[in-house]
């Protein structure tokens, strides 16, 4: 389980509205100054976000709360978001040069690149209708963990992913 530490902002109905700073550990990396993903975290800087969770806790505002998203989904939804699109570019290369040899042009360049191009924008609108998809999913959901007391202990009311309250039996 990804685990963050956020602070609750507002709270409608059952939802609650948590802020979290963007953190990035590239300071404890040792390649920090070599790495591009280092230079692009300077850049872009801590940036705080706001997610709305549903309020299985009762956190109240200004709680500091434990938000957490499961291991698996993050890497399924990360793996879609990247991969499909640049799988389908491929693919869609891949037809294009077979197009151009099948039709016999002299260059299939030309035929790849749009064809590429069409697989990328395919990969793009099939992502949007995942993320629609998965933005109704419970699974897909980050939920509250936990409060965090004034000493930045856990509090001991700790929600288990296993009792996650949209009842979709999270691992």
């Amino acid at each position: 389980m990804i685990e963050e530490s956020g602070r609750v902002i507002t709270i409608e109905n059952d939802v609650a509205w948590i802020e979290v700073q963007r953190k990035a550990v590239c300071d404890t990396c040792s390649v920090n100054k070599g790495c591009g993903t280092g230079v692009i975290a300077k850049v872009v800087g801590n940036k705080r976000f706001r997610i709305p969770v549903n309020n299985s806790i009762n956190a109240r505002v200004g709680d500091d709360v434990i938000v957490g998203i499961s291991d698996d989904m993050l890497i399924k939804s990360s793996f879609a978001a990247y991969m499909t699109p640049l799988l389908m570019l491929f693919l869609g290369a891949w037809v294009g040069e077979n197009v151009a040899h099948f039709i016999e042009l002299s260059s299939s360049e030309g035929f790849s690149t749009i064809f590429g191009i069409g697989g990328l924008c395919a990969g793009f609108f099939w992502l949007r209708r995942f993320s629609n998809r998965i933005a109704k999913d419970g699974r897909y959901q980050p939920i509250l963990l936990s409060r965090i007391d004034g000493q930045g202990e856990y509090n001991q009311q700790r929600v288990s992913y296993h009792e996650n309250p949209l009842g979709n039996g999270l691992k």
